[in-house]
């Protein structure tokens, strides 16, 4: 029997090669755009994609943990690549707002559909009982990674 360290790598290991092989499921031509882009620039579409449109320029370099002015200069180039769209704010013109470019929005909801017709094909496979336990840990896992995730912790401590 494996080690307890080894039996739990294997668990994250398989978790990112899900993740790797939904992802080349997912890939066309139109995608090769994403393999020119940093680290970062992708921790900040995601960031704005799953924080929804009109994110703040200020909110969204305290979720990065960088200040403004380099949330300013990765926002412009991504919206130069025509990735993200930067406005006024309707609410304060002074203010700036950040969201996914409607080019951009489609495919990833493309992708959503293609990454949810994959899920349901596998829990087609899993026993109906196990599938509530499977989805109910998976979440618990995901709270759990979540609340020990930079920016998450705790600050009274």
């Amino acid at each position: 029997m494996k080690n307890r360290e080894t039996a739990y790598s294997d668990l994250w290991r398989a978790v990112f090669r899900i993740g790797g092989y939904m992802r080349e499921r997912n890939i066309g031509s139109e995608d090769k755009n994403f393999y020119r882009l940093t680290y970062n620039q992708l921790r900040m579409i995601q960031c704005v994609y799953v924080c929804g449109p009109g994110l703040s320029l200020k909110s969204l370099a305290e979720k990065l943990g960088i200040t403004p002015a380099a949330a300013s200069e990765m926002v412009n180039t991504l919206v130069r690549k025509g990735v993200l769209t930067r406005q006024e704010s309707s609410r304060d013109r002074r203010a700036i707002s950040i969201s996914i470019s409607d080019e951009y929005q489609s495919r990833f909801k493309h992708s959503e559909e293609l990454f949810d017709n994959v899920t349901a094909g596998f829990m087609d496979t899993v026993d109906p009982r196990e599938r509530e336990i499977f989805a109910k840990v998976l979440r618990q896992w995901d709270e759990y990674a979540g609340a020990g995730a930079v920016g998450k912790q705790d600050r009274s401590s």
